[in-house]
């Protein structure tokens, strides 16, 4: 998300970074898709100057949905292209293929009592309507 971050941007031209061309455009990217991203929180008075798309279970706790939802409402109240989609009943890695249901005990995780563990999971139906959705948005941003 951050790479399509305006003020991210910006911070870098200023240190004399040379954005990469696309088109007629500078910025590097076109758009942004955040798959369970975590940083959310950082981004909330942030504004992504490309379409952004996130995709998060609602069950996530590594990634919490709220704070991604929180990131994308104060985005688009401030006129940004930013689309969220969250899966009730989801976990982190709710599209990886086979990922069984699990706690893993040894991730960091500030958002756990003691700081360690995050429930994981594939959900199907998720997964599916995720690949779906990455496939429109790309078809609709990257012509």
């Amino acid at each position: 998300m951050a790479v399509i971050n305006g003020p991210s941007l910006d911070r870098a031209r200023r240190r004399g970074v040379a954005m990469p061309t696309i088109g007629s455009t500078t910025g590097g990217f076109a758009a942004g898709i955040g798959v369970y991203p975590g940083g959310c929180f950082s981004l909330v008075n942030e504004q992504v100057v490309r379409p952004l798309l996130v995709l998060i279970g609602e069950a996530d706790d590594w990634t919490p949905a709220a704070k991604c939802r929180e990131m994308v409402e104060a985005m688009r109240g401030r006129g940004a292209d930013a689309t969220i989609v969250t899966y009730p009943g989801a976990y982190h890695y709710f599209d990886v293929e086979g990922q069984r249901l699990e706690v893993q005990t040894q991730v960091e995780n500030d958002n756990r009592a003691g700081g360690f563990g995050a429930t994981v999971s594939y959900q199907a139906e998720a997964a599916s309507d995720a690949h779906r959705r990455v496939e429109e948005f790309l078809a609709r941003h990257l012509k």
